[in-house]
């Protein structure tokens, strides 16, 4: 039995896929008196509606379809895609760094981002192995799938 995991990208890419995994079930960020309001899987389900209710930490969520996109072009041998759509999914993630608050609920104003946690931290980290991966990749061959 041959292993698909041949190159230094294609080991990225998985190790990409099991931090965002990780993040998912983990705490994203902290407001003040709770860090436990919204895990990396609502976030993912639901933070597309910040889009239109709180654009500056909406589009932030963005990085995820970036993301997903990365890791499709990765698995197609698009490289240069790739590279754009992981570098664009990083700066997007990046950029939660410089939002100071966000919408918890429609019934309470904006509430201050006091801490970021774990899942965050794995998410970013996510995009970042991603990014280095679609970097790192080179272009298949015949002989190379052969092996």
């Amino acid at each position: 039995m041959t292993s698909k995991l041949r190159q230094p990208a294609d080991w990225l890419l998985l190790l990409g896929l099991l931090l965002f995994v990780a993040a998912l079930p983990m705490d994203a960020f902290c407001t003040p008196g709770s860090c436990s309001e919204w895990r990396g899987y609502a976030l993912l389900f639901m933070g597309y509606l910040d889009l239109y209710a709180h654009p500056r930490a909406g589009y932030v969520w963005l990085a995820n379809p970036a993301l997903l996109m990365a890791w499709w072009c990765m698995r197609k041998d698009k490289k240069a895609i790739a590279v754009v759509l992981g570098l664009a999914a990083l700066l997007l993630a990046a950029s939660f760094l410089w939002v100071p608050e966000v919408l918890i609920d429609e019934q309470r104003p904006p509430q201050p981002v006091v801490g970021l946690a774990l899942g965050y931290w794995l998410w970013l980290a996510s995009c970042a192995v991603t990014f280095v991966g679609a970097l790192l990749m080179r272009p298949r061959t015949a002989a190379t799938d052969r092996e």
